[in-house]
């Protein structure tokens, strides 16, 4: 008897639900770096009025680090609203809300993304690369510095900060 070939059993995707896709967990886009230093800084700065006689240039530099921080986390998401998005003034449109609108609008189609997605997918590129730097510049250099002062002025510990023993 000859052999019929079978079609491969296929299974049914499961349909795609209408609700908006959730946000990515904190620890994108270096969050976490970001909100872990955040709080380191506040702890450095506390950590500095407690040094009897405490150098004024390190509570300075401990702003300085922090305002860059606030900058990079400001172009990412924007005003921060009270109590609803209807308090929040014009403003140019937030890193992160332009991303996951271009995100959320692809999941739901199998089309090719559009002219505008395209175009805010190149806005996204254009302005993440210089907060990256500002962000990598901040980790290496300032917040190392910091640390180094904090070492030398005898500043207690603060979470971040590794620990040196000394004779």
């Amino acid at each position: 008897a000859p052999e019929t070939s079978k079609a491969p059993e296929t299974s049914k995707a499961p349909e795609a639900s209408k609700a908006p896709a959730a946000a990515p967990a904190a620890g994108s886009w270096g969050a976490d770096f970001l909100a872990s230093n955040r709080a380191a800084e506040a702890q450095v700065k506390q950590a500095v009025l407690s040094l009897p006689g405490g150098p004024a240039s390190l509570l300075g530099q401990a702003t300085a680090a922090e305002k860059k921080l606030d900058e990079v986390v400001f172009a990412l998401r924007g005003l921060e609203p009270k109590a609803s998005d209807e308090e929040i003034p014009p403003a140019s449109m937030p890193l992160w809300s332009r991303l996951s609108t271009i995100i959320y609008n692809q999941m739901a189609t199998t089309a090719d993304p559009g002219q505008s997605q395209a175009e805010g997918v190149r806005i996204v590129k254009e302005e993440l690369a210089p907060l990256l730097l500002k962000l990598k510049a901040v980790a290496a250099e300032d917040l190392p510095a910091l640390e180094k002062a904090l070492d030398a002025a005898r500043a207690p510990w603060t979470p971040g900060r590794l620990l040196e023993l000394r004779d």
